[in-house]
């Protein structure tokens, strides 16, 4: 599993063994060498929807704590459009 990266480096959080090899551009004879570890794709796609949730439900918490904050102030912007 990928963490950060940048044009020189990139952090490894899970998948890799001491001696394993890592290809950071494709190799030749790519297409006859197997995969192996998708497993750990499915599970990064987990974890990338579940920060969307997670940012999504804080950014709605946060409306609502706005909202009920000024209460009025979202009627009358409404008022004042028209």
């Amino acid at each position: 599993m990928l963490g950060d990266e940048n044009e020189n480096f990139v952090i490894v959080r899970k998948g890799l063994l001491e001696g394993n090899e890592l290809c950071l551009i494709e190799p030749e004879g790519a297409a006859d060498i197997g995969y192996s570890g998708l497993e750990i794709y499915a599970e990064m796609l987990k974890e990338k929807e579940a920060l969307k949730l997670q940012a999504e439900k804080e950014r709605d918490e946060m409306e609502k704590k706005q909202q009920e904050q000024a209460p009025g102030a979202a009627n009358s912007a409404t008022m004042r459009m028209k």
